[in-house]
């Protein structure tokens, strides 16, 4: 069951603190260690280093004479003056055979090594997003799409990369000439520890931004006209779980249920009022 804990909201003008059980999969700091992340920020370098260490050994054996002259002698060739007909071909069959039996295991262990990392990274990313937007954003963000990873995650992940200077993931502002990422200074690095700015200070300056504000979570006022989960006389604005991964869809059903009154209601989710925590 995740654990209690205790919020402000305003009620007739007055702030008051309050201990609220969150709903079952809402994810708190504590919570969010092990996770999952989307893998488009990282799968282009690792890409990138495969292929790089493949064309370098594949470039420094054929340069290399000792190698050259190891494999004909392994299967009985010499040198000699006049170079047989077939050379280049038995050579090159040579090549292939000690590819086949040294060059691809340490391929595909290095392949399996980087996925590793890549799956690592990946598991950062999505607890570090769900950390910093724990409590500042809808309770549906916080929850898992269709595909399996939480729509906040979905929304902010492709703004980071992996920092490996710093050793965080920071926000990526473009890519130089080899791919690599060029991230954003950090407003306050002495506060973060890092010249590149962290995922919890770009999550910090994305809620306080007006044009995201349909995402952030508002402190609602309980009264005697909201009776009703719904909230007031207004209508709630059901949507489908595929419906609410669109974040655009999302966006525009949170806009229309505060004109109505009423409040963005995901099929099988209870709506969240202060002082109402589903279940």
């Amino acid at each position: 069951m995740p654990k209690p804990f205790k919020t402000t909201v305003t009620v007739e003008g007055n702030q008051h603190e309050v201990e609220v059980t969150p709903p079952n999969g809402y994810y708190d700091q504590e919570e969010v260690a092990e996770s999952f992340v989307p893998k488009d920020s990282v799968e282009s370098t690792i890409r990138q280093r495969v292929e790089r260490a493949k064309r370098d050994a594949r470039s420094s054996l054929l340069d290399d004479e000792d190698f050259v002259q190891e494999v004909a002698s392994k299967h009985g060739l010499q040198k000699s003056d006049g170079e047989p007909p077939d050379l280049d071909e038995r050579l090159k069959a040579a090549r292939q055979e000690w590819e086949r039996q040294n060059l691809k295991p340490l391929e595909q262990r290095l392949e399996e090594k980087e996925k590793r990392e890549r799956d690592l990274l990946r598991s950062k990313l999505q607890s570090d997003i769900l950390a910093a937007a724990s409590g500042k954003v809808e309770d549906p963000l916080l929850k898992s799409g269709p595909g399996g990873t939480p729509r906040i995650v979905g929304l902010l992940g492709g703004d980071f990369a992996w920092d490996p200077d710093h050793g965080h993931f920071a926000v990526v502002e473009g890519f130089d000439d080899e791919g690599n990422p060029r991230f954003k200074y950090s407003g306050n690095p002495k506060e973060s520890g890092s010249p590149h700015m962290s995922v919890q200070e770009f999550v910090d300056q994305w809620v306080e931004d007006k044009e995201n504000a349909h995402f952030v979570k508002r402190t609602r006022q309980s009264g005697p006209n909201l009776g009703e989960p719904g909230g007031g006389t207004g209508k709630n604005v059901v949507l489908t779980p595929e419906q609410a991964s669109d974040h655009t869809t999302y966006a525009k059903a949170q806009e229309q249920a505060e004109k109505q009154g009423g409040h963005v209601v995901v099929q099988g989710e209870a709506p969240l009022v202060a002082g109402q925590p589903s279940e």
